[in-house]
């Protein structure tokens, strides 16, 4: 799992205290946070989600509606879980 850090971008004097609190958090190379996101896992949520959708659409007649929709679903909740496990 990749480790993020993140950046406090024009925070005043309240930075000080949050980059404090970061680096106790163990992040201590504070970087863009928009250089650590990965956009290729957010797209796939994105499809998984519009697959899962385009189901009800389209309605769920027969058997094969309903794998669609399981295969759309786990895709789905494996991103979300992918996605969570990211830290920052």
């Amino acid at each position: 799992m990749k480790k993020l850090d993140v950046a406090i971008i024009g925070a005043g004097p309240a930075g000080i205290g949050i980059s404090a609190m970061l680096a106790e958090l163990g992040i201590k190379n504070q970087e863009n946070i928009l250089k650590n996101i990965n956009f290729s896992k957010i797209f796939q949520l994105i499809a998984s989600i519009s697959w899962m959708v385009s189901t009800f659409f389209y309605g769920l007649n027969e058997v094969g509606d309903y794998l669609q929709l399981l295969a759309s679903t786990a895709w789905t909740i494996s991103n979300l879980l992918e996605i969570s496990l990211i830290k920052f």
